[in-house]
């Protein structure tokens, strides 16, 4: 049997790049809905088993290129992510990082 290969949706894209920068940087990514996905990306502390809400990003980041910092500690994920998602979607002259620290 022959299969078509069809290019990869923006949306399985912008999962493989936060799945591999995840991967870089030591987080897990969660992932949930279907037409409108969120991706939370988290760290989890070995000892206690507890999970950080790092970064949070809905699929529409690939025309918008909002990424959610809600933690200090993710601030160099956020910048790779932004990086990467400009040069992943030239649509996106420039990635922004929503702040949603200290609350």
């Amino acid at each position: 049997m022959v299969r078509t290969a069809k290019p990869p949706s923006d949306n399985e894209r912008l999962a493989e790049i936060l799945r591999r920068l995840a991967s870089e940087y030591g987080y897990e990514v969660y992932q949930t809905g279907w037409a409108r996905t969120t991706y939370d990306v988290n760290r989890r502390d070995e000892r206690s088993r507890d999970i950080d809400l790092m970064v949070r990003v809905e699929s529409f980041a690939t025309t918008s290129g909002e990424i959610h910092l809600h933690d200090e500690a993710g601030r160099a994920f956020a910048e790779a992510l932004g990086a990467a998602i400009e040069e992943a979607f030239p649509g996106i002259g420039e990635a922004v990082i929503v702040e949603h620290l200290g609350g």
